[in-house]
């Protein structure tokens, strides 16, 4: 795709794939390219964030995204100013437990910064914020779902993108899910999800900080939560506020 084509594809969308980094967006691209036999573009300014249906695999592992080209169809984003003075015609949001998406993405060395863990907590509140406003046809989807109960979630989106999800795709992609989610996840190499993943934990990150760094970041946030301009975002995560 030339700058020219990648520019004007971002302009001209208006249905965004939303998420805090580390939730799950990847995933969610992946089974929206197979359902809808449309690339989604990833995050602005990006151009290594190619659709998933552009990803190289081994060599003779065919590409389970074969079938998908055209038009771009949804646009990941991570950021605020994605939406600054665009009309949203369409939103899919993925949410992840705050604990676990703001550790991984924020944590380096297990320095624990203080301003910038309290930066990025505002910035997911806004996020959820934006999802809250928006007043066209939307869903929203959690991380943990989409891990424990795929299927479920993968009719959920299907049913959502109407007529623009192809029902052989939607059948074909609940019979191979695991098989085809594999190939993707690492490229075709000869390894399995489950085999990587046999100790796999939704609850991870966050036990990585000390009891003092896990002190602070709940009294951040708790302080973000409670001062009453992040209202509306409380019933979106309190499945996993303590």
């Amino acid at each position: 795709m030339s700058l020219f084509d990648f520019i004007s594809s971002h302009l001209s969308l208006d249905r965004f794939l939303m998420s805090y980094p580390r939730s799950g967006n990847t995933l969610l691209r992946f089974i929206i390219e197979y359902l809808t036999e449309k690339p989604t573009e990833g995050c602005w300014g990006n151009v290594k964030d190619v659709p998933i249906c552009k990803w190289e695999y081994e060599k003779g592992v065919d590409n389970p995204l074969s079938h998908v080209n055209g038009i771009p169809l949804y646009y990941k984003s991570h950021g605020l100013l994605d939406f600054q003075d665009k009309k949203i015609s369409n939103l899919i949001f993925i949410i992840r437990d705050y604990k676990e998406c703001l550790v991984r993405n924020c944590l380096v060395e297990e320095n624990f910064d203080d301003e910038l863990f309290k930066r990025e907590m505002r910035q997911y509140l806004e996020l959820i914020k934006i999802y809250h406003s928006e007043n066209c046809p939307k869903v929203h989807i959690y991380y943990e779902d989409l891990l424990n109960k795929p299927l479920e979630v993968i009719k959920y989106l299907h049913d959502f993108l109407g007529d623009k999800s192809n029902e052989d795709n939607f059948k074909r992609l609940c019979e191979n899910y695991d098989e085809l989610k594999d190939i993707v996840a690492f490229k075709g190499k000869a390894v399995t999800f489950e085999k990587v993943t046999s100790n796999f934990k939704l609850k991870f990150h966050f036990d990585k900080l000390s009891s003092n760094q896990q002190e602070k970041f709940n009294q951040y946030f708790g302080e973000l939560i409670n001062n009453g301009h992040y209202d509306m975002c409380r019933s979106y995560i309190e499945r996993y506020m303590d």
